[in-house]
């Protein structure tokens, strides 16, 4: 985020833009202490082994909508990792769809399952945005909160209160960019991914529809809307006014399943959007 405030979407290199690569960067950048080994861990089971074969995974990465996907750098962390989104963009769409993930770092499964998303295909008409790790700090230290030990979903400028939401609302430059993001964007509706509940809710009850056919899909529980105290799924709805939904998974740890689950819930979500 620049001094003006805008934000300036920096794009990450093409030659970086492998498979495990792209992980990383999304992660944490180049180079992550603490996390490395939990990371590509995760990366290395994310199709699901056994669930599909080599050729499909190939097959999966090839397809045109896989390449119109690009990074970039929507901000940098309190010890100044990247932060990433994945964008894939058309001048002729309508609707928007961001995903955010990893908003706390000790959720292992859901930066796998953001990087996922990234190689579904989108329809025609729909912009897709997916930050795959909201905390990278976090993410390499394997905590929930940040390098400031700030709890980033208590830090949004809704609700904020001094006992578990940072020093100030919106302190953190990860919830900045995160703000930043939302409102430039303004995204048709917005999808904040995080463990462990099993389950799925409107936070505006206007996309009822979207959430239960995530939740239909993935195989979790719809739940009606809740609100959070300085959460950003909260914060997206209450404060600017845009559909929001919570998605919870159903573990802590990196899981095929769980991965496969979420990318049947986005791909009904899109397609019902």
């Amino acid at each position: 985020m620049c001094a003006d405030g805008e934000l300036r979407a920096e794009p990450i290199p093409e030659r970086v833009l492998t498979r495990r690569r792209l992980f990383l960067a999304a992660a944490a950048g180049a180079v992550m202490t603490g996390g490395v080994a939990a990371a590509e861990g995760g990366f290395d089971r994310l199709r699901g082994d056994g669930l599909a074969t080599a050729r499909e995974r190939a097959e999966r990465l090839a397809i045109p909508e896989r390449r119109r996907w690009e990074a970039h750098r929507i901000g940098t962390s309190v010890e100044g990792r990247p932060i990433v989104a994945h964008r894939t963009v058309r001048p002729d769409s309508r609707k928007s769809v961001l995903v955010v993930a990893a908003v706390h770092g000790d959720e292992r499964g859901v930066a796998p399952v953001g990087v996922e998303l990234t190689t579904v295909p989108i329809p025609t008409g729909i912009d897709a945005w997916v930050v795959p790790v909201a905390n990278p700090d976090g993410w390499a230290r394997g905590s929930r909160n940040n390098a400031r030990d700030v709890d980033l979903n208590r830090n949004f400028p809704w609700w904020w209160t001094r006992a578990d939401g940072g020093p100030t609302p919106a302190s953190e430059p990860e919830t900045q960019a995160l703000m930043t993001l939302v409102e430039q964007l303004r995204p048709t509706v917005t999808v904040w991914i995080h463990q462990p509940y099993e389950y799925v809710s409107a936070v505006d009850p206007s996309v009822e529809h979207l959430a239960r056919a995530w939740a239909g899909a993935a195989g979790l529980a719809y739940e009606p809307p809740i609100v959070q105290h300085g959460g950003g799924e909260t914060w997206t709805y209450k404060t600017m006014r845009l559909p929001s939904i919570l998605v919870e998974g159903t573990t802590r740890d990196t899981s095929a399943d769980e991965t496969s689950a979420h990318r049947r819930g986005f791909e009904a979500l899109l397609a019902a959007l």
